[in-house]
């Protein structure tokens, strides 16, 4: 009886894994030759001074022929939004600036511009008893890099 659940339970998560697999596009399924498809055109290691750990970048242009990048710092039981100014040739020009949201939990900041505005998403814990976290929209001071104003996008529906 046992071996019979054991090989229904792993049918049953094959199954799932192929349905998966087959509900992306072909062009997603293959991302491991992204390179030779064209989607990836170059790939380079970017470095952050003073900074061992940041992860989950993201990049958008900025002036003067210039980038802006966002990326999370995780440091001890705490992660904050960083932000640098790169060069076109991605070197940071400047030392990076850590983003004052007024919390040690935000994360997985994405910045974009919106005319000519810049903005962060980011997830962030709620100040409330029960520790959900949600999505925050947040307007960047792209002079200064402190935030002007964030709104929480949680409905609670």
């Amino acid at each position: 009886m046992k071996t019979k659940i054991l090989i229904s339970l792993f049918a049953a998560i094959l199954l799932v894994k192929a349905l998966f697999y087959l509900s992306y596009p072909k062009i997603l399924r293959e991302f491991d030759k992204s390179d030779k498809i064209g989607i990836v055109k170059k790939t380079q290691e970017i470095k952050i001074q003073n900074i061992s750990n940041p992860i989950n970048a993201c990049i958008e242009n900025y002036k003067d022929n210039k980038y802006i990048l966002s990326f999370r710092i995780n440091e001890s039981s705490s992660s904050f939004i960083g932000i640098s100014i790169l060069d076109q040739n991605f070197n940071e020009i400047q030392p990076f600036s850590k983003i004052d949201v007024k919390s040690s939990t935000a994360e997985d900041a994405r910045i974009f511009k919106f005319k000519n505005e810049y903005f962060l998403i980011y997830n962030d814990k709620l100040p409330i008893e029960h520790l959900c976290r949600a999505m925050h929209l947040a307007k960047l001071n792209d002079k200064n890099f402190k935030i002007e104003y964030k709104t929480i996008l949680d409905q609670h529906i």
